[in-house]
């Protein structure tokens, strides 16, 4: 029996495990708020206190929705947790400071540029911004005078203007997004602002440029990219002191193009190496994977890759995602042996049953002998 108890006790941890994201969760000491489909979000956020979690169940939602309390906000599932805008407004505006929003389809944005899209993170800084699904808005997401916010894992694509747009801000990481199918450019800095970091994103197929940096955008980093079949790779103009290397540019048909007293490195030094580039045609004669002369990009203002990669560039400095535990080797291990031993016993209980039931009707005979043999009426 208590084998029995200890192995249900086992599979549902399992089940548990299993769930994930679909546990209640707590943060900071309050239960996270649950919205259901025909529920508001905007009412759970008004109703939220700053620090809580919210998590949206799957379904559409028609909403605009305006993020104003420091808050944890959840979707069960970005393929069919969507928050739709109908085509007007914009989807997710922030407006606080260290907001997070994840797991959500972002669509049908009104198309006012730089004013409608599908995430506006206005004057906020400090947020997190992941794992969602933006397509189909006016502009796919943008950050205005917005410092230190970390944009990762999201797929941003077939969007009206751009994929993400960034305006005199400063300090802020994109990683590891997938940026492509936009019907003009697919990452946009400018405005005076800098020390961005773009870092591992895949742009692509955008009808513009895949990246561009304009009007004075400075000391941005821009390294691990790849970026293939835009008309521009990277467009930079009136922009100068930015670091662009380990990008592969792949198939553009512009792959740079620097205008404007534009001034910036485009290696980091040798060996580390600068770009690869698809229709470069010189020779590695030393074999150390760097060809052997400059890509050049624009002569006229000095903008050069001077050490060009022979073959695309690889990270090696991407982290691990943890392997959660249930799918750990030694998890299933002790699961398996827990369900063997419970077999093992049930085999011989069952085995011994037959025998239990012969001795409690040999036992049973013996008591009905006896009781004749002291019967004084026989």
């Amino acid at each position: 029996m208590k084998k029995i108890v200890f192995l249900a006790l086992v599979l549902m941890l399992l089940s548990i495990s299993m769930l994930g994201t679909r546990l209640l969760i707590t943060v900071s000491g309050s239960t996270a708020h649950h919205v259901y489909l025909g529920d508001s979000i905007q009412e759970a956020i008004n109703s939220a206190q700053s620090g809580g979690m919210i998590f949206v169940h799957s379904g559409t939602y028609y909403e605009h929705v305006v993020v104003n309390k420091t808050v944890v906000l959840i979707g069960e599932d970005k393929h069919d947790t969507i928050v739709d805008g109908n085509f007007t407004g914009t989807g997710i505006h922030i407006t606080v400071n260290n907001v997070t929003i994840s797991g959500f389809t972002i669509q049908n944005s009104g198309e006012q540029l730089w004013v409608q899209g599908g995430i506006f993170v206005d004057h906020s800084s400090g947020n997190n911004v992941s794992n969602n699904i933006i397509t189909n808005n006016g502009v796919g997401m943008f950050l205005q005078d917005s410092n230190s916010n970390t944009i990762s894992g999201n797929n941003i694509f077939s969007n009206k203007h751009s994929g993400i747009g960034i305006e005199r801000s400063y300090n802020n990481t994109l990683i590891g997004n997938t940026v492509f199918s936009n019907n003009y450019r697919g990452i946009v800095l400018w405005g005076e602002g800098g020390y961005n970091t773009l870092i591992g994103n895949n742009v692509s197929s955008n009808n513009a440029e895949g990246i561009h940096l304009a009007r004075q955008c400075s000391h941005n980093t821009v390294v691990g990219n790849t970026i293939s079949d835009n008309l521009y790779g990277i467009h930079v103009s009136d922009s100068s002191n930015n670091m662009i290397f380990h990008n592969n540019l792949i198939n553009n048909t512009n792959q740079a193009f620097v205008h404007y007293l534009s001034t910036n490195a485009w290696d980091n030094g040798y060996p580390s190496g600068g770009n690869y580039w698809s229709d470069y045609t010189g020779s590695d004669t030393n074999g150390d994977g760097i060809g052997d002369r400059p890509y050049v990009i624009q002569e006229e203002e000095n903008n050069q890759d001077n050490y060009p990669l022979m073959s695309p560039w690889s990270p090696t400095w991407a982290p691990k995602t943890p392997v959660p535990f249930w799918m750990q080797w030694w998890f299933w291990t002790i699961v398996i042996a827990v369900i063997a031993s419970l077999a093992v016993d049930v085999y011989f209980l069952k085995k011994r049953k037959p025998q239990r039931q012969l001795l409690l009707q040999l036992h049973s005979h013996l008591q009905t002998k006896t009781t004749q043999n002291t019967n004084p009426l026989r």
